[in-house]
């Protein structure tokens, strides 16, 4: 971990020790931060709180620390019981799967440790969201005008807010899915079909590449065959 980034996680604990005393049971970091994807100052920094009980002043108490761990990029932090972890391992399996992944203990008990993530509940979880998603974006399509610049921040929203979906299908193919958005695109292409042509454009777009307005209207179309593909693949795919 970066010299930087250690001084802001030990000031953190401590601020949150001083906060919370002996409700405090663990605390984590989480997320890109505690991989090679993370860019100082750039990168949002989370971090999951356990303390024995969660109330509505605990909630208060935390935001007389907000405003100051905001401007160092640490993100509003989930907070839990072990009691809610547990019992919401069956409705949130791809969020504690990306915590269960990628994350570094703080401070206290690993609770994490002794979560499992049962694989039907991720899959019906990624199912869930590809077709939620799915629905969003045919929504999205309704309000475009004609103008290619509405066309090219939509194309590059919609496909960003897949990326979480697509880790939650590599976990389904038993593969501890990356960070990086090149390699993630790889892997989805190998493991399931899915065009490796639409999401390099992707990033090549997001890179600052021009495209013409038939051409980013037919990445969108291309784009909602491969998830409506993608889709049917999840809802019958079988796991252990």
């Amino acid at each position: 971990m970066q010299k930087e980034l250690v001084k802001i996680v030990e000031d953190y604990r401590n601020d949150l020790l001083e906060t919370y005393g002996e409700k405090l049971i663990s605390c984590y970091l989480y997320g890109s931060a505690v991989t090679s994807a993370y860019v100082p100052g750039v990168s949002d920094l989370n971090f999951l709180i356990v303390l024995r009980v969660v109330n509505i002043n605990d909630l208060k108490v935390y935001s007389k620390i907000f405003r100051k761990w905001q401007r160092k990029k640490v993100s509003p932090p989930i907070i839990v019981t072990p009691e809610y972890i547990y019992n919401s391992l069956d409705v949130f399996p791809l969020e504690f799967s990306e915590i269960k992944e990628n994350h570094l203990l703080v401070y206290g008990e690993d609770i994490i440790k002794k979560v499992e993530i049962p694989p039907e509940n991720l899959r019906l979880q990624v199912e869930s969201e590809l077709k939620g998603k799915l629905l969003k974006f045919r929504q999205g399509m309704i309000f475009l005008s004609n103008d290619t610049s509405e066309y090219r921040e939509f194309f590059l929203r919609i496909v960003g807010t897949f990326v979480p979906v697509f880790r939650g299908v590599l976990r389904l193919f038993g593969e501890k899915p990356p960070f990086e958005f090149v390699e993630i695109a790889d892997r989805l292409s190998r493991l399931t079909g899915f065009d490796r042509k639409i999401l390099n454009k992707a990033w090549e777009i997001k890179r600052g590449a021009p495209v013409s307005h038939d051409d980013i209207r037919n990445l969108l179309f291309d784009f909602h065959e491969e998830i409506e593909k993608l889709t049917g693949l999840v809802d019958g795919l079988k796991v252990k």
